[in-house]
């Protein structure tokens, strides 16, 4: 009903379907307290967004992305070509030789170390 009441006070807007609205109601809950992606998504548009949002559950993925966007002024296009290219997990185990040199029972810990340091020096750059 929330979405009938606002297409009627707004005519002439766009976006207020229920599905939407239901989508920024998510976004704001899975965004708000976050201090750092928070204020980023507001550099990159909507679509863009929603993209990263609904693809990616991590909030270092989704940090990855926003930041990549924003860089890259990626359309939304080449946005779900990479994330469906998983462009993400390659630079980050891309970052690391440990398959050669790690013994089997530590390796997952180590890609976690490095996705951390990654993160952090991402981060790092933003501030």
């Amino acid at each position: 009903m929330l979405a009938k009441d606002l297409q009627k006070a707004f005519p002439k807007s766009s976006g207020l379907s229920g599905a939407n609205l239901w989508r920024m109601r998510a976004f704001y809950l899975a965004y708000h307290s976050s201090g750092i992606l928070a204020p980023l998504v507001r550099e990159i548009g909507w679509s863009h967004n929603i993209i990263i949002f609904e693809k990616c559950k991590d909030p270092n993925e989704r940090l990855f992305y926003i930041h990549q966007t924003k860089r890259y002024g990626w359309t939304k296009n080449v946005l779900i070509h990479q994330i469906e290219n998983q462009s993400f997990q390659k630079t980050v185990l891309s970052q690391q030789n440990f398959d050669q040199h790690l013994p089997e029972e530590i390796k997952a810990q180590a890609v976690l170390a490095v996705k951390d340091e990654y993160i952090f020096s991402e981060r790092r750059g933003v501030d």
